[in-house]
């Protein structure tokens, strides 16, 4: 009997089996991580474009603010004027003087104001002396003015203070103002004022006429 040996068959048969089956994982593998990278695309896209939706937001929002902030300034503004409008009016019921005199008044009695003067040589006397220099940051409303007079460039002025610097640093004031020259503290007193008391001022000055 003739005997065939067909194991190499099997073999080789096993072999391009073993060959096939790894292609196959191949291109299963390969259309896995073409699916992935497709999907991965989708959510870069997706993440893009949320991005750029989300800066058209903020730009909105940032625009919102801005307009919020502008009218908050606008605000602060009109209140500004309205309270300079306000010392005016109050001046002008008892005044006799120039109205120059009581615009500056009212800019050395304002909020950020200060008295008219030459930046240059206040600046340069401050360095030499900083307490002549007024405080930028003092709250005007601790004084006010009730009455003032002027004759013949010499005008008198009376008020109330909070208290005895804030008395000092109007006077300060005036001192530095190119509008007013040989400023006396004419009288000072204490006057009750609820639980409290308030300094009765007057005050005398040369006025120069611009």
């Amino acid at each position: 009997m003739i005997r065939i040996n067909l194991l190499p068959i099997k073999q080789a048969r096993k072999r391009e089996t073993g060959r096939n089956q790894i292609l196959i994982l191949l291109i299963v593998m390969a259309v896995e991580v073409g699916l992935c990278v497709l999907a991965l695309n989708e959510v870069k896209g997706q993440i893009s474009a949320q991005e750029k939706e989300n800066e058209v937001v903020q730009t909105q929002i940032d625009q919102i603010k801005k307009e919020i902030q502008d009218h908050d300034k606008i605000q602060a503004q009109l209140k500004e004027i309205e309270e300079r409008e306000k010392i005016i009016a109050d001046l002008q019921a008892a005044r006799t003087g120039p109205v120059y005199i009581m615009y500056e008044l009212m800019q050395i009695l304002s909020l950020g104001g200060g008295p008219t003067t030459d930046r240059e040589a206040y600046q340069e006397m401050v360095r030499l002396d900083p307490s002549r220099g007024y405080d930028e940051t003092w709250d005007y409303r601790r004084v006010w003015i009730t009455s003032m007079s002027e004759k013949s460039r010499k005008v008198s002025f009376s008020g109330y203070g909070v208290s005895h610097e804030d008395v000092a640093e109007f006077l300060r004031r005036l001192n530095i103002s190119d509008f007013f020259t040989d400023n006396v503290l004419k009288s000072t007193s204490l006057k009750s004022a609820g639980s409290g008391h308030l300094v009765q001022f007057s005050i005398s000055s040369n006025v120069k006429y611009k």
